[in-house]
């Protein structure tokens, strides 16, 4: 979420910029994916094209990626690694829209299709002559067991149902290019030792289980039954050793929720104003966001049964966090309109 709301916003521009039928000056980009891998890490892959005129090299790129992805519909571009980027290029007969963003981590293009799936590849600048080490961006480090290689977990698989998209961390060299990665980056399994005591649990863990677990399958590849009667089980487990943990008692809070809503053809809406990081055209796929979501709230701070009617998005409880640590507020963080107060907090200790 280090998103700088600085940034040019996406799309920024004419909006009836358009580029006439693009045709490709290489039938065979150079190009170089990971093996069988539908999302991996950071990157999928690499990409080396021959200009820096997207229009013209988009053609045959799409075509090499048609084996994976479904019909292109989207194409987010690093404003800075191209010359000529209109707002929609027609290629094979149909329309492709491209949107711009802006970000400071190395050049990356992403082609999302019809169906919400996306291939993210690293923009290798034409000019480069030597050979690049694909290998090298976006491979985590981390002591997670599907970290220290290529994580290729876009569906779960028997023996590995944990996706690392999901955890945020792993994709920040300022964290993985670290000596303390290892350290704090760490199997859920390590918990109940750090709950032990207070002075062996870190003052912040986040949390996320695997695709059987946080309720996204149904059913799961090892036979468990998934969707909410899994994400239940999981709850039930920690939940209570959570709560039952000396931290905990002293000053704990346990925030419970969820990254998006059944799908984004159900609900892909943004609350409170939220609107598209500078490198996530559309988070969203059909909309701005993930939709309307719920959040439980527990510690001595909150009493028990309380409600409140106040809109939060996920930038709020990023601030809401920084606010408890006295941290400033990262990116949108610094921008969301609500972050937890007395409707939240409304116990006294």
């Amino acid at each position: 979420m280090n998103q700088n709301p600085d940034a040019v916003p996406p799309g920024t521009g004419s909006a009836d910029r358009r580029s006439p039928a693009a045709q490709s000056t290489s039938a065979h980009p150079r190009l170089q994916l990971k093996p069988s891998v539908p999302l991996a890490d950071y990157v999928d892959g690499g990409w080396w094209p021959a200009s820096r005129q997207l229009p013209v090299e988009l053609p045959g790129l799409l075509a090499d990626l048609s084996d994976r992805l479904d019909r292109v519909a989207l194409v987010g571009y690093h404003r800075d690694a191209w010359d000529v980027a209109p707002d929609e290029v027609e290629i094979n007969g149909a329309q492709v829209r491209l949107q711009g963003f802006s970000s400071n981590d190395p050049p990356t293009l992403v082609a999302i299709g019809n169906e919400g799936h996306c291939i993210t590849l690293l923009v290798i600048p034409p000019d480069t002559t030597d050979t690049h080490d694909l290998s090298r961006d976006g491979t985590a480090t981390c002591a997670h067991p599907t970290l220290n290689t290529t994580d290729g977990t876009q569906k779960a698989e028997v023996g590995d149902q944990y996706a690392a998209r999901h955890n945020p961390f792993v994709y920040f060299h300022s964290i993985t290019d670290s000596t303390a990665c290892a350290a704090n980056d760490v199997p859920l399994t390590r918990l109940s030792t750090d709950l032990a005591a207070a002075s062996t649990t870190p003052n912040l863990t986040y949390i996320t289980p695997n695709l059987c677990h946080d309720g996204h399958d149904t059913a799961c590849v090892d036979g468990e039954p998934g969707g909410l009667v899994s994400a239940d089980a999981f709850l039930k487990t920690w939940v209570p050793k959570i709560q039952a943990s000396p931290a905990f008692g002293k000053d704990g809070l346990l925030v419970v929720t969820f990254n998006e809503s059944d799908s984004p053809t159900s609900d892909s809406s943004a609350g409170d104003g939220e609107v598209a990081g500078p490198n996530s055209p559309a988070p969203g796929i059909d909309g701005p966001g993930g939709g309307r979501v719920g959040a439980v709230v527990l510690g001595r701070s909150v009493k028990a049964g309380t409600k409140t009617s106040t809109s939060y998005n996920h930038y709020a409880l990023l601030g809401s966090i920084e606010d408890l640590f006295a941290l400033p507020h990262l990116g949108f963080a610094a921008t969301t309109p609500n972050r937890f107060g007395r409707d939240v907090y409304t116990a006294s200790h």
